[in-house]
């Protein structure tokens, strides 16, 4: 049994080790699939947190930290404005984590006071602590997930990042992306070469790229079909439909508008 477990021999001082690998019961597992695979709205967490709410701690720990009026008044750099945004996502992080610090912490109670009492625990209502705690930490997982997946494609065009939620897939055996959406992700570069060149052009704004049309009195870079401006990703997308039905279509993903009824355009992309 021990060597199934993948224990070793008792030490000297007569601890055993942890198994070096398991793998919860089909019920754990099943649970985690169907419940702890999304990120948790603003009303799901209340919801959620109504049933178990957060501790009250004596050093305040169990508050999200909020930035002290002192700082705030010091000014930010407008070019610094970016890391303050960063800044914030982080707290909101930091306060769904946090959240998990009440059925975390209830788990432990119960543990303590049928040591005291040496009365048996509740198994419902352990297994209830439980489950918030995984769906909690299941929505962190999704969250950062998608977060990741934001950096890594904002860092090959900033337009990019409007399909980050079109990139689930229900197994990615590990990997960040599904291969079905690394797939995807190649063919839509290798249709639009001008996502993975130089993006300063495309950072203009509406006002600066009519003006230039009108001083120079031709279409600005991108506006035609052959401008291999962003218009032009725009355009050709819109008359494409390799993407959607080649590889969007017939995913694993569960989201309904990767579903085979459901043809991608342009306002999948963002605008």
């Amino acid at each position: 049994m021990e060597e199934e477990l993948g224990w070793d021999a008792a030490g000297e001082d007569g601890a055993r080790p942890a198994p070096q690998k398991w793998t919860p019961c089909q019920e754990v597992v099943d649970y985690w699939k169907r419940a702890c695979r999304t990120c948790l709205s603003l009303r799901q967490r209340r919801t959620l947190m109504s049933f178990c709410p957060r501790p009250t701690l004596p050093d305040q720990s169990h508050e999200t930290p909020a930035l002290n009026a002192d700082i705030a008044s010091l000014g930010v750099a407008p070019q610094q404005r970016p890391e303050l945004v960063e800044a914030r996502k982080l707290g909101w992080l930091q306060d769904e984590v946090l959240d998990t610090l009440a059925p975390a912490m209830s788990i432990y109670e119960m543990a303590e006071e049928a040591l005291e009492k040496r009365v048996p625990v509740d198994p419902l209502e352990l297994r209830e602590s439980a489950q918030r705690l995984l769906r909690l930490l299941g929505s962190l997982s999704a969250r950062l997930t998608l977060h990741r997946r934001v950096k890594v494609l904002r860092a090959i065009n900033p337009r990019l990042q409007s399909i980050c939620s079109k990139m689930t897939s229900r197994n990615c055996n590990g990997m960040l992306f599904g291969e079905d959406k690394v797939q995807l992700l190649k063919e839509l570069l290798a249709r639009f070469p001008q996502l993975t060149q130089n993006n300063t052009t495309y950072k203009r704004t509406r006002t600066q790229r009519r003006r230039s049309k009108v001083c120079s009195g031709q279409p600005p870079q991108g506006a035609g079909t052959q401008g291999g401006g962003m218009l032009c990703f725009k355009e050709e997308f819109q008359q494409t439909d390799t993407v959607s039905q080649g590889i969007w279509a017939g995913t694993d993903s569960s989201l309904p508008e990767t579903q085979q009824d459901h043809a991608l355009n342009w306002s999948d992309f963002g605008s």
